[in-house]
């Protein structure tokens, strides 16, 4: 019952604003949509069972670990196993186990590409995707968006990586490349790596790839690894730079080609000038 305004007679409620909860019928039914709608999402009003919800997260944590699972890799001499790639035999010599937050492998690295390197590393690693239309834009957009452990190692040591890159492949990729993009990754442990990548032969990615590594970690990472590789059709030049605890591997897709015999990676490449001549008609 209600006092009426107009004739001050008590008057009996509408049975849908009884139902409401509210003095005004519009009210009621949106009272009663809102209730409806937080149910369905809440999944506990409404009288709806919550299970479905619950069943959705186990749904979506066991994705997540079946996903880092396939990312997993066994190292047991030459072979490698991993659960996307199944069992591969590769010209290595190292036992360990990696995946995306760690790497825990010793011994001799693929040594496809001209690269020997001899490693023992136990590390815990965080990685950040991200891209730009230079190196230096790269590192800016995650610079931007969050604040990252030794990322300014990054930024100083930039020019020197700049320099060696304009050397090795004669590509000034800041201002040749349209593309940029790659991880940035961070990490700590304890162990060391040494090695060189002489190009002499296209490594797994089809990169030339010239450059050095040497770093001994102990908790935090000291040395410095640097590695630039031209692709063999001259259309992007990839570059991998460690510096401390912190580095980077892009991919530096270029407007125009590079021709190998313009570089001095040209000096321990083999050069197919047919190939060549096609790809820049």
């Amino acid at each position: 019952w209600r006092q009426s305004q107009r004739t001050g007679e008590r008057v009996p409620f509408p049975a849908e604003v009884e139902e409401g909860g509210c003095c005004m019928p519009c009210c009621a039914r949106w009272c009663q949509r809102v209730r409806l709608v937080a149910g369905q999402r809440m999944g506990i009003m409404g009288g709806i069972d919550s299970s479905s919800s619950r069943q959705r997260l186990l749904t979506l944590g066991s994705d997540l670990v079946d996903d880092q699972r396939r990312k997993l890799t066994l190292h047991l001499g030459p072979l490698e196993l991993s659960f996307d790639k199944g069992v591969r035999l590769q010209p290595k010599l190292n036992v360990g186990l990696e995946g995306p937050a760690f790497y825990c492998v010793a011994g001799l690295r693929d040594t496809r590409g001209g690269a020997l390197v001899v490693e023992a590393l136990a590390l815990a690693l965080l990685s950040v995707q991200s891209e730009g239309d230079s190196i230096a834009s790269f590192l800016a957009n995650v610079e931007t968006t969050d604040k990252l452990p030794f990322f300014d190692v990054l930024i100083v040591t930039l020019p020197r990586v700049l320099g060696i890159v304009l050397e090795a492949t004669g590509v000034d990729v800041e201002a040749a490349s349209y593309r940029v993009d790659g991880r940035i990754f961070f990490y700590l442990g304890v162990g060391f790596t040494a090695g060189v990548y002489l190009g002499c032969w296209p490594d797994t990615d089809d990169y030339y790839s010239v450059g050095v590594e040497g770093t001994i970690a102990s908790g935090i990472g000291v040395g410095f690894t640097i590695r630039v590789g031209l692709h063999r059709h001259g259309r992007a030049v990839r570059v991998t730079c460690f510096a401390g605890s912190a580095g980077f591997d892009v991919v530096c897709r270029l407007k125009a080609p590079k021709r190998h015999f313009d570089s001095e990676l040209m000096c321990a490449s083999e050069y197919d000038g047919a190939a060549a001549d096609r790809l820049t008609r």
